[in-house]
């Protein structure tokens, strides 16, 4: 593997880790846990997030 390719790897883990860092903090904040069929309203969203029943 050439430099470039470890580049692009780090790049992509780099995205990944704060893509699962901001999906867990919407988790413990009781968001909508990035569910695209929440549209701000929490009462028919399906995710396990505890948010939609308050």
């Amino acid at each position: 593997m050439r430099a470039l390719d470890y580049i692009l790897l780090s790049v992509i883990a780099l995205c990944a880790f704060f893509a699962f860092r901001t999906w867990r903090r919407a988790l413990k904040n009781g968001d909508c846990c990035g569910h695209g069929g929440c549209n701000g309203d929490c009462a028919h969203c399906g995710a396990a997030c505890g948010k939609h029943q308050k």
